[in-house]
């Protein structure tokens, strides 16, 4: 299997069951995940995420199951020389955007031209609407939800882009199914689709072959992941392109 949402670093707000790659690393393989898509929690808070994605970097040795999802602000002046050196010294597999810890909306032009920037250089662009709920933020730092609306027009004006909704919720994708259903380069990460029988129904609404598998690990018990797959009643074809062959097809 194939994680496609995983973080590693330190999370200011609470202790986490894994912090270190090496730790994040066992957790996934011990799960049954062969390979995943890891970006760094230091990113959301440091100036300048490179910095976080060169600390993880150093971390993820050739052929480590953790691939690096580096995170870049494209509100910075420098977003283009850190999409090149996350791309060719790092050897990032895929962008992080988190414009809600980075003040800048998920459908306006900064967004728009990183993702022609990540078209042209071949990697896929996770657009990451949350965190955390909420409703369990610290009182003193309330981060508001990244509009999947905007997300998906930004994924609209730039066709040649592939875009992940990361941590998009049930009622999100239900809600916008048609839109998604409409753009072939766009997919959703599963970590934050919860809702009864909450599977089954996404892949009714916007078929099998959109979905990708995430955890949301360390910060979410990786298990609920694997209990989303065991309940959602998914025939062989779903389940294999669900757990790796959305993913392959993503990451080419």
């Amino acid at each position: 299997m194939i994680d496609c949402n995983c973080f590693a670093g330190p999370w200011p707000f609470r202790a986490l069951p894994a912090a270190a790659p090496t730790e994040v690393a066992a957790l996934l393989l011990d799960a049954g995940f062969s390979q995943v898509l890891v970006s760094p929690l230091e990113a959301l808070f440091f100036e300048d995420p490179q910095v976080a994605n060169e600390r993880l970097a150093a971390l993820l040795p050739a052929g480590d199951p953790l691939l690096l999802c580096a995170v870049v602000n494209p509100t910075l002046a420098n977003w283009e020389r850190s999409l090149a050196a996350a791309h060719r010294e790092l050897g990032a597999k895929a962008v992080k955007l988190h414009p809600n810890y980075h003040a800048y909306a998920a459908g306006d032009a900064p967004t728009r031209a990183l993702l022609e920037a990540a078209a042209r250089a071949g990697l896929p662009v996770v657009i990451q609407l949350r965190m955390q709920d909420t409703r369990s933020q610290h009182p003193l730092c309330k981060i508001p939800d990244a509009s999947a609306e905007a997300a998906l027009e930004a994924a609209a004006a730039v066709p040649a882009a592939r875009v992940v909704l990361g941590g998009i919720r049930f009622g999100e994708v239900t809600a916008l199914a048609a839109r998604i259903r409409a753009l072939p380069n766009v997919w959703v990460d599963l970590s934050q689709v919860e809702h009864a029988d909450g599977l089954r129904q996404t892949v009714e609404a916007v078929g099998a072959d959109r979905l990708l598998l995430g955890t949301h690990a360390p910060l979410f018990n990786v298990r609920s992941a694997l209990l989303k797959l065991d309940e959602g009643l998914l025939n062989d074809n779903e389940r294999a392109a669900i757990t790796r062959g959305n993913a392959e097809r993503l990451l080419r």
